[in-house]
């Protein structure tokens, strides 16, 4: 016998950066708000990062879950031509090339102390809601950041 899970999703949230014919995903053409950062932070973070850091801006104190293919795929990408072409590497560029370092990066600003999983998967958003009632035995309410960067 299975136990059912039930779940309410309070808020769902998303931001499409490109596209000119959305059809009915138009609504979710938007510019991230970052006005809660502070400008000398703000200049590090990807395009990725900054949709990511945006969504999460009212989750303070809340478990989140980052799910993504590839994360910082295209800075990745940036760092292997500037290795092919024998150019320095940035140390900024590298320290935040890593899968996480969206959702740690808000952690850092946003001072959450709260638990943060991350996943790399092809089934991103899927993964990331069978991650959360996973733990729903832990937090009334947690944070899912499902992103993919083209």
């Amino acid at each position: 016998m299975q136990n059912k899970v039930y779940f309410n999703i309070s808020k769902f949230d998303a931001i499409i950066d490109t596209g000119s014919n959305l059809g009915e995903l138009e609504i979710y053409k938007k510019s991230p708000d970052l006005t809660h950062i502070a400008p000398i932070e703000r200049r590090r973070l990807s395009k990725g990062a900054r949709f990511c850091i945006s969504l999460l801006k009212e989750s303070d104190e809340m478990p989140v879950i980052f799910s993504s293919k590839h994360g910082e795929i295209n800075r990745c990408f940036s760092l292997q031509s500037s290795i092919a072409t024998l150019e320095p590497l940035s140390p900024a560029s590298f320290c935040i090339s890593v899968h996480n370092a969206s959702v740690a990066q808000n952690a850092i600003f946003a001072k959450n102390r709260a638990e943060i999983s991350a996943i790399s998967t092809n089934l991103s958003l899927e993964n990331g809601i069978l991650n959360a009632v996973a733990k729903f035995d832990e937090f009334d309410k947690i944070a899912i950041i499902s992103y993919f960067e083209s």
